[in-house]
């Protein structure tokens, strides 16, 4: 005999009463188990916390080889303009043609004595003038292809090309061709 019958026995509860917390008991009851999960659900979640971390984990992988990538690229595009300078620099002596120019820092202009035969090639644009700012900063004159390369990496270090060239003067063409 349960606590249910002994107490509508002794007359302490009445039918309804009794049904109505029996009914209460069975929704407490499907509420508990609705709360409950299952061992393939809870495996089925840790699974999911499981591949949700290593996806995270591979997110960040990603993301650091990008910055890494990114880094390095920087400090490439930071030294190559230099050594594409120092390498393609052409040394001269200093001649009688003057050729100014603005200084990297205006509003200053600075001037180069320079032979006959590299003032004309760089009024033509066959030279340019760079800026090499190092610990020693100085003006370089390097060829066109370097300027070209320059330009595309660091164009603040060019000072003076005649990118598109100018038409050479006739009277030296013909000096040229005799």
């Amino acid at each position: 005999m349960s606590l249910r019958d002994s107490f509508l026995k002794a007359g302490l509860v009445s039918k309804k009463d009794a049904q109505r917390v029996e009914q209460e008991l069975r929704k407490e009851q499907k509420k508990a188990q609705g709360n409950q999960e299952t061992k393939a659900e809870r495996e089925k979640r840790e699974a999911a916390e499981i591949e949700a971390a290593r996806k995270a984990r591979e997110e960040e992988l990603i993301r650091r080889r990008i910055e890494a990538n990114e880094r390095q690229r920087r400090e490439i595009l930071e030294i190559s303009p230099r050594q594409i300078l120092r390498a393609h620099r052409i040394r001269y002596r200093p001649g009688p043609q003057k050729f100014w120019f603005r200084s990297p820092k205006p509003p200053e202009i600075w001037r180069l004595d320079l032979p006959e035969g590299l003032a004309y090639d760089l009024r033509c644009g066959f030279v340019a003038l760079a800026w090499c700012d190092d610990q020693n900063p100085e003006v370089l004159i390097v060829d066109r292809e370097a300027a070209a390369r320059v330009r595309e990496l660091r164009p603040e270090l060019l000072l003076f090309w005649n990118e598109f060239g100018a038409d050479p003067d006739p009277a030296e063409q013909l000096l040229g061709a005799l």
